[in-house]
């Protein structure tokens, strides 16, 4: 139980760090950080869980990291980076790479419905919590706000989440977090179509990168270092 309550307070965290990031720097800054989180999982997972990182998903991660890069150099062009939304963003990453780490642990000896029926409850009465002490405001919002944040809590979050925690019961940390780094690219293309944001020419190389590393990640079998 401490474990998974762990886990929900990680995801808390992230969740009020990176939406908080948004609304203060660049949406292709925020994802390139919040997206680093494998780094974190790999790093972390090799001294924690013992989980030796194969050549293929140090390759993987790699791509992804330099794809990411370029995909948000072309949204930094002329701007000015803002120094805290960065920091938050990044810090999420960091949040998120604690919550996939100690969902790995627990995974190995709980099933995922009750897993996430506890940690998302957690997490859910942590960021109303926070809600209540920051003085948020949760009613009078516009109908499409609600809207909205349906959408976030179904798709991304029961469907999304909850097969990313299946993953964890079935492979390694490193392997689950490298799924989150298609995200850059996807919310590129629903850029478009949600917020009129046409994405800069670099959005083809860095995507590409980051669409090999994910390959590449879901290619390596296992997370044994070769001699």
């Amino acid at each position: 139980m401490p474990l998974l309550v762990l886990s929900g307070f990680f995801l808390a965290a992230h969740f009020a760090l990176w939406i908080t990031s948004l609304s203060l720097t660049s949406v292709a800054s925020s994802l390139l950080l919040v997206t680093t989180a494998p780094v974190f999982v790999a790093l972390a997972s090799h001294l924690w869980l013992r989980e030796r990182i194969g050549r293929l998903t140090a390759a993987a991660v790699a791509l992804t990291l330099a794809g990411g890069a370029v995909l948000a150099a072309g949204g930094w062009a002329g701007e000015e980076r803002r120094l805290l939304g960065d920091a938050l963003a990044l810090l999420a990453a960091v949040a998120v790479a604690g919550y996939i780490l100690a969902g790995r642990k627990a995974r190995g000896r709980i099933a995922n419905l009750p897993y996430v029926t506890v940690v998302y409850t957690v997490t859910a009465v942590v960021l109303l919590a926070a809600v209540v002490a920051t003085g948020a405001p949760m009613l009078g919002l516009p109908a499409e706000t609600y809207f909205w944040i349906a959408m976030s809590a179904v798709i991304p979050q029961a469907i999304g989440h909850t097969l990313l925690n299946w993953g964890l019961g079935h492979a390694s940390a490193t392997s689950v977090a490298m799924a989150v780094r298609a995200e850059p690219v996807i919310a590129t293309l629903l850029a478009i179509v949600v917020l009129g944001e046409v994405p800069p020419w670099t959005a083809a190389p860095g995507g590409a990168l980051v669409l090999t590393g994910v390959y590449l990640a879901t290619r390596a079998k296992g997370t044994a270092l070769d001699p």
